[in-house]
């Protein structure tokens, strides 16, 4: 299938934007040089359709400096440097070189027509004006509820302030939806204001699992083409369905088919001529083959959108269960050099407290030898306190008893004296 980009550039004062339908997502090699080649040729035909204008042979008509990218995150120009950024239906914006870059140039991006030098399309080959823009009462809502932005009217020139967003309908209602939905020819929303696959609201998981019946497999191909839900398609409406399921028709047979069944009444080729739903199941009995084609390729695409969405949802998990993984392994390394901590710091406690079990061990038992021997003096010197008293008593027992005798003696010698009995005591005085 077709992996349609497109690019705009200043030429001449004046912004080109162009659709680029590669067969698959190009390298930026391939980008780069497609571009300039076809830019190229776009700036050479201006230039010579001027025949007032001037320019050194020498320079190149067309060299790339630079190329951006709408990014539908941000919302803001971001520099395109790997094919990984580009999606279906990704606007870029060509920086020029030696020629600066008006301010607002990236703003009002005109209208995306083909070009008739891009490979594989001959020179004669134009696109169907694109449909007017039908007024409305009310705008579409995004997923979130919030109004998106309408594209501006046809006569202003250019289709919308800003490339595209990531919720908004898309580039212009005659273009096709971009990063996040099948690359189906309708816009971003549903009737129910969802986002995502184009017919995620009406085809049903039963369609995409098993066989549709006639009535089904027509609805679903008209839905597609009917991207602005006005129950009526363009012939741009039908060229753009075809394209974009990589379906080759003639710019010539497909005015042919449209214009053979489209509604009566109307100038052929004109750009009010519309096919209903009724004028669609006739031209589908006559184009029974290429319907079930269609039909095929919008389911597959379907599939694949939601396959894509489910891979993307399944990436969104492993991002944040390989962060939540990095958080709880930072986590346990935490823990782990806690857990480290705390094992040296209760080694260091078991240490100390056993070093203070053996001083204090060893302080017992020289407390306990100063105790003993405290014991056994006080223990003396209470024995030598008691001997003391003992000795005390018994002497002064003693000098009471030797008082006693004394004086029993001295009144035995004086009596003896006064009866002129020789005594003793007379004796002794007697002798000296």
């Amino acid at each position: 299938m077709a992996f349609v980009l497109l690019a705009c550039a200043e030429v001449r004062g004046e912004k080109l934007n162009l659709e680029l339908p590669f067969e698959g997502r190009p390298t930026i090699s391939d980008l780069l040089e497609v571009v300039e080649r076809v830019f190229r040729f776009e700036a050479s035909n201006a230039i010579q359709s001027s025949p007032t204008s001037q320019r050194d042979s020498s320079e190149p008509i067309f060299t790339i400096a630079a190329v951006q990218i709408y990014a539908d995150e941000s919302r803001h120009w971001a520099e395109l440097t790997s094919p990984h950024q580009l999606h279906m239906y990704d606007q870029l914006f060509i920086v020029r070189k030696y020629i600066p870059l008006s301010e607002g140039a990236r703003k009002e991006i005109p209208r995306p027509r083909t070009s008739q030098y891009f490979a594989g399309r001959a020179a004669s080959v134009s696109m169907p004006p694109p449909p007017r823009v039908a007024s409305s009462s009310s705008q579409p809502q995004s997923a979130r509820g919030v109004p998106q932005q309408q594209p501006v009217a046809a006569t202003s020139g250019s289709y919308s302030t800003t490339p595209r967003s990531g919720n908004d309908s898309r580039r212009g209602e005659d273009l096709l939806p971009a990063r996040g939905v099948s690359a189906l020819a309708a816009a971003g929303n549903n009737n129910n204001g969802q986002t995502g696959g184009v017919l995620s609201a009406t085809i049903s998981q039963a369609l995409l699992e098993g066989s549709a019946t006639p009535q089904e497999v027509l609805r679903v191909v008209f839905e597609a083409a009917d991207k602005r839900r006005h129950g009526v398609i363009t012939s741009y409406d039908l060229g753009s369905l075809f394209r974009h399921l990589a379906i080759h028709i003639q710019p010539e047979a497909l005015d042919e088919m449209f214009t053979t069944f489209a509604q009566s009444g109307q100038s052929r080729g004109s750009q009010d001529t519309v096919m209903s739903l009724k004028d669609f199941s006739a031209w589908a009995d006559s184009y029974e083959s290429t319907l079930t084609s269609m039909f095929e390729r919008i389911i597959s695409l379907e599939k694949e959108h939601r396959l894509g969405e489910a891979l993307r949802d399944a990436a969104t998990k492993i991002t944040d269960l390989a962060r939540q993984k990095q958080e709880l392994e930072e986590a346990i390394r935490r823990l782990d050099q806690d857990l480290h901590r705390e094992h040296d710091r209760k080694h260091s406690l078991d240490d100390e407290l056993d070093e203070l079990l053996r001083d204090r061990q060893i302080d017992a038992s020289e407390d306990q030898v100063v105790i003993d021997k405290e014991i056994r003096v006080q223990h003396h010197r209470f024995l030598l306190r008691q001997e003391e008293n003992d000795f005390a008593q018994v002497t002064s027992n003693s000098k009471r008893r030797s008082g006693t005798v004394s004086r029993s003696y001295s009144t035995q010698s004086m009596n003896g004296q006064i009866s002129g009995t020789p005594g003793r005591t007379g004796s002794y005085l007697g002798v000296r």
